[in-house]
């Protein structure tokens, strides 16, 4: 009887012997599966750093451009008023007849933006 008992457990094992390798194919299947899956993932979250990365340089470089912006009009404003200034002279020593219009005028024009105490930057 003990005989017959592992007999038919045997018999039983055996037979479970196609289902072991049908589980192990599909283990490996699924392996496979997985490990496409976690390369397509590693793949996306890497393009999305880049992307993240990309972005914040271009934040970056905009911020310190938007910091460097009240330097640059402030030497606008500066170089605007003091030509503001030599044509309104100009105007005044033409209109008082100090300097005829003509050459002469263009000449006292250059030479006062030249050496006016607040000379004209135009370093941008």
């Amino acid at each position: 009887m003990l005989s017959c008992t592992v007999q038919a457990l045997n018999e039983s094992i055996v037979k479970h012997e196609a289902d072991l390798s049908e589980v192990k194919r599909l283990g490996s299947e699924l392996r496979q599966l997985a490990i496409a899956d976690e390369t397509r993932l590693d793949s996306e979250l890497q393009t999305i750093t880049d992307r993240y990365k990309a972005l914040r340089s271009q934040s970056d470089q905009r911020l310190s451009k938007m910091k460097e912006l009240p330097a640059i009009l402030n030497r606008f404003y500066v170089s605007h008023e003091t030509i503001v200034s030599c044509v309104q002279q100009l105007e005044t020593e033409l209109l008082q007849g100090d300097i005829q219009p003509g050459p002469e005028a263009e000449l006292h024009l250059q030479v006062s933006l030249v050496f006016h105490p607040f000379s004209v930057q135009l370093s941008y």
